[in-house]
């Protein structure tokens, strides 16, 4: 009959912890690891050794990202461009935009709409056309990485280190607009490549 247990070791960012448990009946006591998994209220939620769990954690305990309906957090599913600039914004501290997004395409109300105004008026992002964000479409590779630069560029990070690409056989294939961001993505270990 264990008790609830007492934090004999804090847990990390990189290391469970540990707690001692003492019997209520015959006060005999037992170490076990303990850990405060944020994403336990998912139902599709990955195990504890999968690539993204420790993300996962991070992204949930920083109120980066909410989980999806249905108790899901749906790991595996692409993320879309109002998501990605959302995820910034709270890590901006969620910022209140001076003027609306010029999108015509942006649902009023939505989790996304004030983000997508503060990232266009931060230059953090731009729209695929003029009039139209596509906040529902999945963000490519590319996209991701020069928005993350253009970020890093708006927080004040430096942003001249640059890796190279020719190890990427499709190297080729990025667009003009992204080399430089993806150049940048790859030499700082942020983004690398995928198989072949």
């Amino acid at each position: 009959a264990w008790d609830d247990g007492r934090i004999t070791k804090e847990e990390t960012e990189e290391a469970w912890g540990e707690k001692l448990y003492t019997c209520t009946r015959c006060g005999e006591t037992k170490t076990a690891p303990y850990h405060t998994c944020p994403g336990a209220i998912f139902t599709d939620m990955p195990k504890d050794d999968n690539w993204s769990h420790k993300g996962i954690d991070y992204c949930l305990k920083n109120k980066l990202m909410n989980g999806m309906e249905n108790n899901r957090f749906q790991p595996f599913t692409n993320t879309t461009r109002a998501q990605i600039v959302t995820v910034l914004w709270r890590m901006a501290g969620s910022p209140e935009p001076e003027s609306a997004a010029p999108f015509a395409d942006l649902k009023q109300g939505s989790f996304y709409e004030k983000a997508v105004a503060w990232g266009h008026e931060q230059g953090i992002v731009n729209g695929v056309t003029e009039t139209e964000f596509y906040p529902n479409s999945s963000v490519t590779r590319e996209q991701m990485a020069a928005i993350l630069y253009r970020y890093a560029s708006y927080k004040g990070y430096d942003v001249t280190a640059t890796g190279s690409l020719d190890s990427f056989t499709d190297k080729g294939s990025a667009s003009a607009w992204a080399q430089e961001a993806i150049k940048w993505a790859v030499g700082n270990g942020i983004m690398g490549g995928k198989e072949n």
